[in-house]
């Protein structure tokens, strides 16, 4: 059993995001690091920046690319725990 998440996400106010062609590139200002995203990075990106929770975000690309729901879900949530964890993203408050 799958347990859904409410967690809404932004973007730091430290880090800039900027497409390019294939994907996605953020920027972590106070570090100078790089972070360089395929489509399927940017689509989560683009979620949060959306406001969308993990769970809506990963049911957004299973619909889109025709995977399983625990595929999407389990890729999304490690990459949403990797943007945090590199201080790209921060919990939304309220």
């Amino acid at each position: 059993m799958t347990t859904k998440t409410t967690t809404r996400w932004r973007a730091s106010a430290e880090t800039c995001a900027r497409a390019h062609e294939g994907g996605l590139a953020l920027l972590h200002v106070p570090t100078g690091r790089v972070f360089v995203c395929n489509s399927t990075g940017a689509r989560v990106w683009q979620g949060i920046s959306n406001g969308l929770t993990s769970d809506e975000v990963s049911e957004e690309i299973r619909r889109e690319y025709g995977l399983s729901a625990e595929l999407a879900g389990r890729d999304t949530r490690s990459f949403v725990t990797e943007l945090e964890r590199r201080g790209l993203i921060t919990q939304a408050a309220g």
